[in-house]
C-alpha cells in the first residue's frame, strides 16, 4: 500500500471518528497519531486533508448534498460521508491530484470500510461532482453569503439581478 493509501485512510479515520464523536477532525486525528510513528509525508497529507475539510466543511457539505440530490447527507453511512468529504477536499482544494485518482481512492476505501454498496454509492456521487466540475462549476463550491439570495432566502436567479428590469 502506498504512502498517500495510508494517508487517506488516516485521514478517514480521522473524519469518521470526528463525525461520530462530534470533535474536531484535526483533535481526532493528532490522537490518531499519538498512537504509532507514521512517515512525514503520510502525516503531512492526512493533515493537509482533515485541516482543509474542517475549514471548508460547509462548502463540501453543499457539494455532497447537490450531487446526490437524492440522499440527505445526515442519512448518509457515516462511513460513505467521511470518504465523501475527503474525496470532494481533494477534488476541490488540493490541485495537482488527478481526479481518476481521487475517485479511484475512494471508492476503495469506501469498499474497505463501508457497505456492499458503498462503492457503488461514493463513485456515483463522485462522477455527478466530477462532472459538475468539468461544466464549468470548477473552483470552490459557492458558501451561502458569496451567492445572492432574496428576502425569502432563496437563491437570485438571473432575471432577478439587481439592476435589471
Amino acid at each position: 500500500m502506498g504512502q498517500r493509501r495510508r494517508a487517506r485512510e488516516l485521514a478517514f479515520l480521522a473524519l469518521y471518528q470526528s463525525d461520530l464523536l462530534g470533535e474536531s477532525a484535526v483533535e481526532r486525528l493528532n490522537e490518531l497519531l499519538a498512537e504509532h510513528a507514521r512517515p512525514p509525508e503520510v502525516v503531512e497529507f492526512a493533515r493537509m486533508v482533515v485541516e482543509s475539510v474542517d475549514r471548508h466543511r460547509a462548502a463540501v457539505d453543499r457539494a455532497i448534498r447537490e450531487a446526490g440530490a437524492r440522499w440527505e447527507l445526515e442519512r448518509m453511512a457515516a462511513t460513505d460521508r467521511a470518504v465523501l468529504r475527503q474525496a470532494v477536499v481533494e477534488l476541490y482544494f488540493l490541485p495537482g491530484v488527478p481526479e481518476a485518482v481521487t475517485i479511484n481512492e475512494a471508492v476503495e476505501i469506501a469498499k474497505r470500510f463501508g457497505g456492499d454498496a458503498s462503492g457503488r454509492f461514493v463513485n456515483g456521487v463522485l462522477d455527478a461532482i466530477r462532472r459538475r466540475v468539468a461544466a464549468g462549476a470548477a473552483g470552490e463550491p459557492a458558501t451561502e453569503s458569496e451567492q445572492s439570495l432574496t428576502e425569502s432566502g432563496q437563491p437570485v436567479t438571473e432575471s432577478e439581478q439587481p439592476g435589471d428590469s
